[in-house]
């Protein structure tokens, strides 16, 4: 009779934490947070969309592929530090000394990624990368890095309504910026990003006034330096490298091997779906840091948290796949007009990725906050490997369908390897509560 009486128990014990939850003033600002982040990247959307039109398929093929090298390659910037600094500033607090050395690494990297970057990717492609254009992207993917590192920071001392406000008059102004030059009848590619890097800037100085991170020369205390967190990061950054492939790599390959006109088709679709996994994205940064504060307290509290998180995410990806997967197919060319038509049928093949993220991300918060980030490199280096793989077959062969479904297929197997090492967690930290108790 009481394994009966379990489910409906864990249901009644769920629903009485939900009411509570609603009124608690953490979830009213997480609550904010992501409904700011989610309209940020709708901003963000709509100005993807404005350049798109007004570029053209083989103009757009251009920009993007400037910021998908730059995005690729950022990994050297960021070096899986924010996540880093979200698991280590929630278990010992002290985040602006913390933030502070994260962010003098990021320059001391940023500066020898940007020269590399500008001077080698021309090499490439020249009729793709341009000097200008790939410094004035470099730039701004440099301060959007830093700008990561503050609100991550702000985060982890639960400020999230400053987070919000800050991240839409950053995406705001970006937008503001190219409708103005749009009106002004600047079209450059040139002058657009320009005023995109000009935005950007203002979010960032707003951002490191709130903060007011300790950027010092000296470390924190000997326990902490700049080499330690470069050693404590390393297998962060092979996961975020992992990550950045599968996500990036696909408009780099279709630009590498394909055309301009290719890579200006599949860039709408792939940017829509990378925008809205801000929504997961945005809750996870809030997550790990309370799953790491609560991996050494009571197990049911620990579990009770991971399960609300799993459940809420879930159901926020069923719900932007379905919507995508329906509406996504008209929403592009009606956006961008009938040369976009692919771009739409495109959308559609991608859009279960939006459930798969959310499953993903919630299992990832889970690992990261329990210790297990290295477990999370294999599924990742699986699930990069076999994307590049289908991608140099599926490219000539079967074009931007085929890079679609490679990506569909990596996130799938990223989702089960991540869900089995959850599971694997979870157990051990039963058997091991279980042999404490006994003794």
């Amino acid at each position: 009779m009481n394994s009966l009486r379990k489910p409906s128990n864990w249901i009644s014990s769920f629903c009485k934490e939900l009411r509570q939850l609603r009124q608690s003033s953490f979830i009213r600002n997480l609550t904010f947070f992501s409904t700011s982040a989610t309209i940020s990247q709708f901003i963000m959307m709509v100005y993807g969309f404005l350049i798109a039109r007004e570029l053209g398929p083989e103009n757009n093929g251009i920009y993007s592929a400037a910021y998908a090298i730059g995005s690729l390659t950022s990994i050297f910037i960021s070096f899986g530090m924010d996540t880093w600094m979200l698991r280590k500033g929630g278990q010992v607090g002290n985040t602006p000394s913390i933030s502070g050395l994260v962010i003098s690494n990021k320059l001391i990297l940023g500066t020898i990624w940007l020269v590399a970057l500008v001077a080698l990717a021309p090499s490439l492609r020249p009729d793709i990368y341009s000097f200008g254009l790939l410094l004035l992207c470099a730039i701004d993917i440099l301060i959007d890095q830093v700008f990561t590192t503050v609100t991550n920071a702000l985060n982890i001392e639960k400020q999230l309504r400053k987070i919000g406000w800050m991240t839409l008059v950053s995406r705001g102004g970006r937008l503001t910026s190219l409708v103005l030059l749009l009106a002004l009848d600047q079209t450059g590619i040139i002058i657009l990003i320009a005023g995109r890097v000009l935005a950007s800037l203002i979010g960032l100085i707003w951002a490191l006034a709130t903060l007011r991170p300790t950027l010092s020369v000296r470390p924190m205390s000997i326990q902490l330096t700049r080499r330690i967190i470069w050693i404590e990061s390393i297998p962060f950054a092979i996961s975020e490298l992992l990550n950045i492939v599968y996500q990036n790599a696909d408009i780099t390959m279709v630009a590498l091997i394909g055309s301009k006109i290719s890579v200006g088709l599949y860039s709408p679709p792939s940017g829509v779906i990378h925008a809205l996994f801000i929504i997961p994205f945005s809750i996870s940064s809030s997550i790990i840091p309370v799953l790491s504060r609560l991996v050494k307290a009571p197990q049911a509290r620990l579990f009770s948290e991971f399960k609300r998180a799993v459940i809420g995410l879930s159901s926020i990806g069923f719900a932007l796949w379905a919507s995508v997967g329906i509406g996504g197919k008209y929403l592009l060319p009606f956006l961008l007009g009938d040369s976009y038509q692919a771009s739409g049928d495109l959308l559609v093949i991608l859009s279960p990725i939006l459930f798969i993220k959310c499953v993903e991300v919630a299992c990832s918060s889970l690992l990261i906050a329990g210790g297990w980030q290295r477990k999370r490199i294999g599924p990742q280096f699986l699930a990069a490997t076999l994307n590049v793989l289908i991608n140099l077959w599926a490219i000539p062969h079967l074009g931007l369908i085929g890079v679609s479904w490679a990506y569909l297929i990596s996130e799938l197997i990223l989702m089960i390897g991540y869900i089995f090492y959850t599971v694997r967690w979870i157990q051990n930290q039963r058997e091991r509560t279980n042999t404490l108790s006994q003794a």
